[in-house]
């Protein structure tokens, strides 16, 4: 061995018998100052020897089990995120004081609807996120009672009937394809994402939302009962609140709490306004020039069911009017969405159906809306009037009357805007003649040239102008194409049977104009006496 201490081995020296040759570990042991210890370290072991201590100068060996390493944590190169907080509502926010007896109320909520004022702007609502148990809040009707109206829920606060099969149909489809990212959203707008209440837990906007979901909770939806608390358990921070608070509930929904009066005038005043888009709404004769073009031959062919007498808010009124609207839905005129609003518990048209059937046909006589704007409200109402009668004779192939009367009430609007005070006035202007070359639309068209005159004489007079045109219809369709019951033995031209409808209707002589060679019964011409 080297120079005592020094670790080195000695004559004699090596593991005693016995010793285990598992690896081992040299433990501090407290010995007097005296004695000398050598360490030696071999093959991961450590043994201990004491000498002087054992007289024959043998090593001690001590096993002890390895010792297990400790972990070492390697910084990571990204900085631990901090812990967030829930976003806490400001005092100084009106809408943090709005509250809802029962719930839990976080933030503040988005929520933008169309201007008060009736402008194209918007406006921001102060509105609160609210959470309460969907069985507590006050929808209009309850879908777990078979969609009866809910007791204490004013009938006037809510535009739609949830009784109507269509309306159910509807609430329905929601619940069985229910998407909850689609329902819990924080979009602004009152048409989509959460729905809207008052502190007193009436819903006003988003009615059908919140009945879809209680058919969800209770088992009636096309996903598990529990999907909508899965969502918000899982997204409670988006809209301010703890998982606990989540959980708390049966039934957990959120809404965005405003502030209203109780006054039925005001709350159904809301409403409107929580079902309106924030986009640019459709007026109604746009609206139904859009919807002019799903229009299709099927429908006119239902129209044609109309008696020759009959009004088409007689026949719309009619049962036999169903099949008529039947053809309006399969034409996608009527979408399930829309359905029902228009349609009634039997079936037929309700009186916005009716309104809405004849600015349709309206819109088929002229698809325009700048145009039919033009016209104004009483000449478009005196043309819905007599729309019904004006469609039908598409099918009558020379005695349709659309593509003339298109050109007329062109020409009229043109009269109105320059202020010409008869339409021999105006056609003075656009040409000598009828077959002058104009911007004139009715120029060249004797048809189109009648109309107008027709429209001039009686556009702000519906119910005549509706008996001429029903009329000519009827002389249009009789038996041997274009020949009146009442004169067999005659066949009137267009130009002829309008002639004829316009006077025995409306004592009206169409053949005056100048210029519009005089429509005569055929006779025996005339000879001059001969010269003596």
């Amino acid at each position: 061995m080297g120079g005592e201490g020094s670790g080195g081995k000695r004559k004699g020296s090596g593991r005693p018998k016995g010793a285990t040759k598992e690896p081992t570990q040299v433990i501090a042991v407290r010995i007097p100052l005296s004695y000398k210890v050598a360490v030696e370290k071999s093959h991961g072991s450590i043994g201990v020897w004491l000498r002087e201590v054992i007289e024959n100068e043998a090593a001690i060996w001590i096993d002890i089990p390895k010792k297990k390493k400790k972990k070492v944590y390697k910084e990571s190169k990204e900085p631990a995120k901090p812990r967030t907080k829930r976003p806490q509502c400001s005092p100084d926010k009106p809408a943090c004081h709005l509250l809802i007896e029962g719930g839990a109320c976080s933030i503040e909520a988005p929520l933008f609807v169309p201007s008060q004022k009736g402008g194209e702007g918007i406006e921001r609502i102060t509105a609160r996120y609210c959470l309460v148990d969907i069985a507590d809040l006050k929808t209009s009707h309850n879908p777990l009672t078979g969609f009866g109206a809910r007791p204490g829920y004013p009938k006037e606060a809510q535009e739609r009937d949830y009784r109507l099969p269509a309306e159910e149909r509807k609430v329905r489809a929601i619940a069985e394809h229910y998407a909850p990212e689609l329902i819990f959203s924080t979009a602004p707008g009152a048409l989509d994402g959460l729905p809207i209440a008052t502190q007193d837990k009436l819903i006003l906007g988003g009615n059908g939302r919140t009945m879809a979901t209680l058919l969800v909770y209770a088992g009636e939806g096309g996903v598990p009962a529990a999907t909508p608390k899965k969502y918000l358990l899982a997204h409670a921070k988006a809209f301010g609140f703890h998982r606990f608070e989540i959980e708390r509930f049966k039934w957990p929904m959120i809404v965005r709490t405003i502030q209203t009066t109780s006054e039925v005038k005001t709350l159904a005043e809301w409403s409107r306004r929580l079902n309106a888009s924030l986009s640019q709404q459709l007026d109604a004769t746009r609206l139904a020039v859009s919807r002019a073009r799903f229009v299709d031959e099927k429908v006119f062919a239902e129209l044609a069911n109309m008696g020759d007498d009959e009004t088409l808010i007689e026949f719309v009124s009619s049962v036999r009017s169903k099949p008529f609207v039947r053809a309006l839905q399969l034409s996608n005129v009527l979408d399930q969405r829309s359905a029902a609003q228009y349609l009634g518990f039997d079936g037929l048209l309700t009186q916005q159906g009716r309104e809405l059937v004849a600015e349709l046909l309206v819109a088929v006589l002229l698809p325009d809306a700048d145009l039919l704007t033009a016209l104004g409200v009483g000449r478009v109402a005196a043309l819905a009037r007599s729309a019904s009668y004006l469609v039908q004779t598409q099918a009558l192939k020379e005695y349709d009357l659309v593509k003339p009367l298109r050109k007329a009430l062109r020409d009229r609007v043109t009269m109105l805007s320059g202020n010409y005070p008869t339409v021999k006035a105006f056609l003075k202007e656009q040409g000598s003649t009828l077959f002058a070359e104009t911007s004139s639309a009715t120029l060249g068209d004797p048809l189109a040239v009648l109309l107008l005159r027709l429209l001039a004489e009686l556009d702000t007079s519906p119910v005549k102008l509706a008996k001429v045109t029903r009329r000519y219809l009827k002389i249009a369709k009789a038996p041997g194409g274009g020949q009146s019951a009442l004169f067999a033995s005659e066949a009137f031209t267009p130009t002829q049977a309008l002639t004829l409808a316009a006077k025995e209707e409306a004592k009206l002589d169409l053949s005056t104009l100048a210029g519009l060679p005089t429509q005569k019964k055929p006779g025996k011409k005339k000879t001059k006496p001969a010269k003596k």
